[in-house]
């Protein structure tokens, strides 16, 4: 086709671009793009990192053979995003199904899983009538990464390479954070609704406040020397805390933790010479 406006191909990649605007066209290739697609698990996954072999773990398996080998696991809510490529041939789509490449940085994607996501593009593809598919081929990845593509195991855990682990911890930090920076919440203490960015959230009971009203409440308080009140300001919530610590704890009881520690205080942006 000589006149691109008859091209079907740049339909569907003008309709793409208007649902996927994080969409990046490819400036050499016309019918060529990428998308990066956000693996956020319908819920928290065990993610194991197993110990490589070590000459402390030989010796310990010496002294004890009946010892499990250690197991290194973190709870993750976000792993590396899935990059997409898609390349869209002459003769897509009645003739030539869209190439598909698939890749995550780090790589903690199987290779058999990979090579199945790849291959998933030709089957939808055929299965379409061979139509316009690309939507329903991102539609597809999408509802996939909700189990994390059938990788986690009968234990509810997913192994990744250990070589990752740095990177895989950083990535769910970063969009923990920038998810949390994006919500909007009711401050517990003016009650104002405000956006995530201005929040905090307590570490150890996850109650939410704006940063204004906690630098206000605990400057003044620590400025007076009133440090039992330096604690979270929900209503009761220390109590609650101390009271359901009381009755879940099994043998020797552990005094709850209330206060707030000062390395959280600095992230509420209070001076250190406060």
């Amino acid at each position: 086709m000589d006149d691109d406006s008859d091209d079907p191909r740049q339909d569907e990649l003008g309709s793409l671009q208007a649902i996927f605007p994080e969409i990046q066209p490819d400036d050499r290739r016309p019918y060529c793009f990428t998308i990066e697609l956000p693996v956020h698990p319908a819920k928290p996954v065990t993610v194991t990192f197993p110990a490589a072999a070590n000459a402390e773990d030989a010796a310990a398996a010496q002294l004890l053979p009946g010892a499990e080998p250690r197991v290194d696991s973190h709870e993750l809510s976000h792993l590396p995003a899935v990059v997409v490529r898609i390349d869209l041939p002459e003769g897509y789509p009645s003739e030539k199904p869209p190439n598909v490449s698939i890749s995550t940085s780090p790589p903690w994607l199987t290779r058999d899983v990979t090579k199945k996501l790849e291959g998933d593009g030709q089957r939808l593809w055929e299965e379409m009538g061979r139509d316009m598919v690309v939507f329903t081929y991102i539609d597809h990845i999408q509802q996939a990464s909700d189990d994390v593509f059938g990788m986690v195991d009968g234990n509810g855990t997913l192994e990744i390479d250990p070589s990752h682990k740095i990177a895989i911890l950083d990535y769910d930090i970063e969009a923990t954070r920038a998810s949390f920076e994006k919500e909007t919440f009711d401050c517990g203490i003016c009650l104002d609704p405000k956006k995530g960015s201005v929040c905090h959230k307590m570490l150890d009971c996850g109650h939410i406040f704006c940063i204004q009203c906690l630098q206000e409440f605990y400057d003044n308080a620590i400025t007076e020397g009133d440090l039992a009140t330096v604690r979270c300001l929900a209503p009761n919530c220390s109590k609650e805390r101390a009271e359901a610590g009381r009755s879940s704890g099994k043998g020797k009881k552990r005094k709850v933790k209330t206060s707030i520690s000062p390395s959280e205080l600095l992230q509420m942006g209070l001076s250190q010479e406060t």
